[in-house]
């Protein structure tokens, strides 16, 4: 990212803690889409993949092209980062139609856009990127990919036959794309759990050998991810974990200012460890909100019941963030501690700069 881009966050952070503080309505510079929830994955850390299985007529209920951009297009004069998650992304014949009307809604306003992906698809991960990379060029694009297992590990913790050799072959063809388009980075995403931890460091080890460093976080009981339905809270899978995240800390790299946002969520999650609550008070809801497939805004994926619907609001974000009904419902949630996962945590750092480095001194020094 360029400085500029990064300025534009903080930017952004600052004038939604100003208004936080004043006690005025906060309009979001990060938007979280949902845009599906289908998914070929079998995680057992997950649930969202059951979704359609029990009910597959619901899915005709996601949001279309025209729907995302409306909303995002009333929220293009504040917001600064989209990230588009699910589900599988790929999953969705429109995805590059999307991204170019979203791209165009925000216009060059837009510091960051950012992609999740499961990469089990090879060839439609290669396909859908190389339709949606022209469209971001002179934007920083950041793409994770998931990578929780190694070998027969990756297969039963998400449940795809030579999955791990698949994500391998999706990792290359996206590193292929970035040598066309400079404004691409490409990650691996590790998600730790009692069902990898014991090959935590070969594990981060082989998420390193991508061109940029890997992202690490923690299996949590997410609502919107789990429905409930999986107890998967890695606090509960035993102090080896703590002390994997502690080794992959430790072995970090410290390469640029890109590393730093990584570095600092890591070495608080030991925090998070010791007194069971985050460490800062989440920002999202005010810097951040995230949209569910049909339309439902939640504070964020920890939450399954919306705080307000699109439709509701006829798709106008600031609207709808400056209703009554949407600030009696943040109220009560408004920054929350009940997890510590990047998503969230990355936008908190910068809402408390000094809490930060405070907290990860403390952490450094084993306090």
């Amino acid at each position: 990212m360029r400085a500029r881009d990064y300025a534009a966050l903080v930017a952004g952070a600052a004038r939604v803690e100003t208004a936080r503080r004043l006690g005025r309505p906060t309009l979001p510079y990060k938007l979280e889409l949902i845009v599906t929830f289908s998914c070929g994955s079998r995680c057992r850390t997950c649930s969202i993949w059951k979704r359609y299985i029990d009910d597959p007529d619901k899915r005709a209920d996601e949001l279309s092209v025209d729907d995302w951009v409306r909303a995002v297009h009333s929220a293009r004069s504040h917001v600064r980062w989209l990230s588009l998650t699910g589900g599988e992304i790929t999953e969705r014949e429109d995805l590059p139609e999307l991204v170019r009307a979203l791209v165009a809604a925000v216009g060059d306003r837009l510091a960051l856009i950012q992609f999740t992906t499961n990469g089990i698809d090879p060839e439609r991960t290669e396909s859908r990127f190389a339709d949606i990379l022209p469209a971001t060029r002179g934007i920083p694009t950041y793409v994770t990919m998931s990578l929780d297992g190694i070998g027969k590990t990756y297969e039963r913790v998400r449940g795809v036959p030579d999955g791990h050799a698949k994500v391998k072959r999706s990792m290359a063809a996206l590193e292929r794309l970035g040598q066309e388009h400079p404004q691409l980075t490409t990650s691996y995403q590790v998600t730790l759990s009692a069902l990898n931890v014991h090959e935590a460091d070969a594990l981060f080890e082989e998420a390193s050998r991508g061109k940029e460093r890997p992202i690490i976080t923690m299996a949590t009981n997410a609502l919107t991810l789990t429905g409930g339905r999986a107890d998967v809270d890695v606090r509960k899978a035993g102090p080896e974990v703590e002390d994997a995240l502690a080794r992959m800390w430790r072995r970090y790299p410290r390469r640029s200012l890109q590393d730093l946002p990584p570095r600092l969520h890591l070495g608080l999650t030991r925090r998070f460890f010791a007194t069971g609550e985050a460490p800062l008070p989440c920002a999202a809801g005010h810097a951040t909100l995230t949209i569910d497939p049909y339309g439902g805004v939640l504070q964020c994926d920890s939450r399954d019941r919306p705080l307000a619907r699109l439709q509701d609001h006829d798709f106008d974000i600031p609207a709808m963030c400056r209703s009554a009904s949407f600030r009696q419902a943040l109220a009560p949630l408004s920054g929350c501690r009940e997890c510590w996962t990047p998503c969230q945590a990355y936008p908190t750092l910068m809402h408390h700069p000094a809490g930060a480095l405070a907290s990860y001194a403390r952490a450094a020094l084993g306090r």
